[in-house]
């Protein structure tokens, strides 16, 4: 292999490993505030309360998430609730499912009271929704709900949303909304820094 060769692939390899370090966010130990606790998805990191019960499930199109859920109010409600679902391989920009989502909201009742642009660490878009919306209980009453929805798109075209509910009028117990939203990241496909080396070809060596 020729020098010049030698020093584009020392090159190469260098600016993958910086391009990686990203990476080092699921790897390391983060910060956590006082009283919470955290999960590193497959392709997400977040945090919650630490009394909030985790619980996996699907929903009726076979969609997976991981859904958090915080203890019942007398009502019947979750005094907190968040939920993490992923689309692996979404096929179309952030923007087709904002707009399924607003369609959805209008026709399940509920109103949207802000939305806009955020920023997600390991994202290359995202979007946040706030609502409001009432809601039956499992004891029948009648509860409304403050929700705030967190639409990211990874660079490898992994969709997710983060749903944090909260009864209406709670601002999250002192910054406890805040701070699992400021927690949610994304992240794309994990690879290694060799995955940026252009396709070289290397001269031919014959045993002789």
């Amino acid at each position: 292999m020729s020098y010049p060769v030698r020093i584009f692939v020392l090159v190469a390899i260098v600016a993958g490993l910086a391009w990686w370090a990203p990476w080092r966010q699921f790897t390391e130990a983060v910060a956590l505030p006082p009283g919470f606790e955290g999960y590193n998805g497959s392709h997400y990191r977040v945090a919650r309360p630490a009394g909030w019960r985790p619980q996996e499930g699907s929903d009726d199109l076979g969609q997976r998430y991981m859904e958090f859920n915080g203890p019942a109010t007398p009502d019947g409600a979750y005094s907190g609730q968040a939920r993490v679902a992923e689309w692996e391989q979404w096929p179309h920009e952030l923007e087709t499912k904002l707009a399924q989502f607003r369609s959805s909201a209008q026709k399940s009742g509920q109103r949207v009271v802000k939305e806009e642009p955020v920023v997600v660490k390991g994202a290359v878009s995202a979007y946040r929704f706030e609502l409001s919306q009432r809601s039956r209980t499992a004891t029948g009453a009648s509860v409304s709900l403050r929700s705030i929805d967190t639409f990211a798109l990874t660079e490898d075209h992994v969709l997710l949303q983060l749903t944090v509910r909260v009864p209406q009028g709670d601002e999250g117990d002192g910054g406890r909304v805040p701070e699992i939203l400021k927690s949610f990241q994304a992240r794309s496909e994990r690879r290694g820094p060799f995955d940026l080396l252009p396709d070289i070809e290397f001269p031919e060596f014959k045993l002789t």
